[in-house]
């Protein structure tokens, strides 16, 4: 489970992947943001 904000996404140019930066809502000095790249399931 990931509790923050969404920052900013971005799509990949064919659209198959997306990177989200999420900033925590925790208050961690080192943690500045959390990059997560997900990759849907391709359309058959």
């Amino acid at each position: 489970m990931i509790i923050g904000e969404v920052a900013s996404v971005q799509v990949s140019q064919y659209g198959q992947s997306k990177t989200a930066t999420i900033t925590p809502a925790a208050k961690f000095e080192d943690w500045k943001y959390l990059v997560v790249v997900f990759t849907p399931e391709e359309p058959e």
